[in-house]
């Protein structure tokens, strides 16, 4: 589980996810009432394979070239 109330490490576990294809990863995101869990993992069953690489680089560069 990580928590985080920063996007750029949620699309850093989301392609982690993908790697690590065995485990459940649980990123708890926000705080207060504004405060949810994203199953990172669920969201890369539902994702193609070249979309969930390019998140990170989407998170850091701000754009996909």
């Amino acid at each position: 589980m990580c928590v985080t109330t920063d996007t750029d490490v949620v699309t850093i576990a989301i392609a982690s996810a993908l790697l690590f294809h065995d485990w459940e990863v649980c990123i708890e995101f926000g705080h207060g009432k504004h405060m949810r869990y994203i199953f990172a993992h669920k969201i890369v069953a539902c994702l193609r394979q070249n979309v969930s690489l390019a998140l990170p680089f989407k998170g850091i560069g701000g754009e996909i070239a």
